[in-house]
């Protein structure tokens, strides 16, 4: 397989730069106008997004000079590997299946596809158990992370297994409707797919045509799913009646509402979308200037799932993130990554950490060509900086994805004593054979 190539297209610090500027035109030009309530809030989330993209782009230089010419590698992982990650597939599915079932059943008649977000069971419904199981499913998409990251050849059918697998998590966030992990599974899909030049996104061209209409028509649908969710989300508000904090913050702009009248209201998914992609800088000057900083929680998002488990022990190292500023999170908009990074470390500690959160994934970033953990955590970094100008680094559950790969990392060397996977210098760099790495 050749390496990595991503690198160059890829660059966090670019992605970060073009999704901020994205965001920030939604802010500008979008439908709606929103009412400032803190004009040093703004300032301060702006010198935060600076800080992060020096941070993205400082990381990426070498520090030392033999780390200018870092070997391209192939990876791969042996036979022991290979089935144990499979076992977790299957596993995965397994999890899938009974919690969607448990999922529909607490539901019963009232549940419907695509009705809108079924939050209701994450808070009330949802047992140890139930927690267990989710953690389980996650496991497909670790397992997809390890296997696509060696050169691995596996059968059709443990590529299925693969592939179906690491969809579960996918799947069971479209029936709950939740948006974020199903927009970040689609991007770790095509990311990872499109890194890996012999799965399946280059054989897409020796499909059959009628498999080719099938795939394409699966994806429309589901881009329909995606926009319905946007549309079922926003349950009391419309766009002429939605607002952030308190009513009359927020209003459609002359243009957009003489468009949303004409359409009558045919728009709407799209300025459900325009809502979420603007809203950020506004809530957060809300949030900094009704709800003051009082205390830092160092950690306590950035380590969720080890916080959540240390507290279900009675263990509270770590603040447990569900209990913080609770009365700002129940109002649930969406902030921007700063706004976590200033309740874990208050308002200097939060611009640093802007700056070191962005140098140490650019680090990563830097290695995944060369380094096999680096390898399998480097495509999770892309859907963090995409969304970071809307949510915090644990989009979409991706913080459970990067504890449970580093645990299963961490498993596979212990127990093959670092034998797990094993490398070599690229073609281009003359097919030099290494070790185990």
């Amino acid at each position: 397989m050749r390496a990595m190539d991503l690198k160059k297209s890829w660059k966090l610090n670019r992605i970060f730069l073009v999704c901020a500027a994205v965001c920030m035109a939604i802010s500008i030009f979008g439908p709606y106008w929103w009412f400032v309530y803190s004009v040093d809030a703004l300032v301060y989330l702006c010198v935060g997004f600076v800080l992060l993209f020096i941070g993205l782009t400082v990381g990426g230089f070498p520090v030392t000079e033999a780390g200018k010419n870092l070997p391209e590698r192939s990876f791969s992982v042996g036979k022991g590997t290979k089935y144990f990650c499979l076992v977790l597939s299957f596993l995965s599915l397994c999890a899938f299946i009974v919690e969607t079932a448990n999922f529909i059943r607490y539901y019963g008649a009232s549940f419907s596809f695509l009705g809108g977000a079924f939050y209701e069971y994450a808070d009330e419904g949802r047992t140890f158990l139930d927690q267990v199981l989710l953690s389980v499913m996650q496991l497909g998409t670790v397992s997809y992370l390890v296997l696509r990251a060696g050169n691995t050849e596996i059968g059709k059918a443990a590529n299925l297994l693969l592939v179906v697998g690491f969809w579960g998590i996918g799947a069971f966030a479209l029936l709950q409707g939740s948006r974020f992990p199903v927009a970040v599974t689609f991007i770790l899909f095509y990311v990872v797919e499109k890194r890996n030049r012999t799965s399946l996104a280059n054989k897409v061209r020796h499909i059959p045509l009628g498999k080719k209409l099938l795939i394409v028509t699966l994806l429309i649908l589901l881009l329909v799913a995606f926009l319905q969710l946007m549309d079922t989300k926003v349950v009391v508000n419309s766009p002429l009646t939605q607002y952030e904090i308190f009513p009359g913050d927020q209003g459609l702009k002359p243009f957009w509402y003489e468009l949303y009248i004409a359409t009558n209201g045919a728009i709407k998914p799209l300025y459900n979308m325009c809502d979420y992609l603007g809203e950020a800088p506004f809530v957060f000057s809300a949030l900094w200037q009704l709800f003051p900083l009082q205390d830092c929680y160092p950690l306590s998002s950035t380590l969720r799932p080890l916080a959540k488990f240390l507290n279900a022990a009675g263990i509270s190292i770590i603040a447990d993130p569900g209990a913080i500023n609770e009365t700002a999170n129940q109002i649930a908009r969406y902030t921007s990554f700063q706004w976590t990074l200033l309740l874990e470390y208050g308002k200097v500690g939060g611009l640093l950490a802007s700056f070191v959160y962005g140098f140490a994934m650019a680090k990563i970033e830097r290695h995944a060509h060369c380094n096999f953990a680096c390898r399998v955590l480097y495509p999770c970094l892309i859907p963090m900086v995409a969304f970071a100008p809307i949510y915090f680094f644990n989009v979409g559950r991706l913080d459970w994805v990067v504890l449970e790969s580093l645990f299963i990392l961490l498993v596979l060397w212990l127990f093959s004593r670092g034998k797990y996977v094993s490398s070599s210098i690229s073609s281009e760099a003359n097919g030099v054979e290494d070790g185990g790495h």
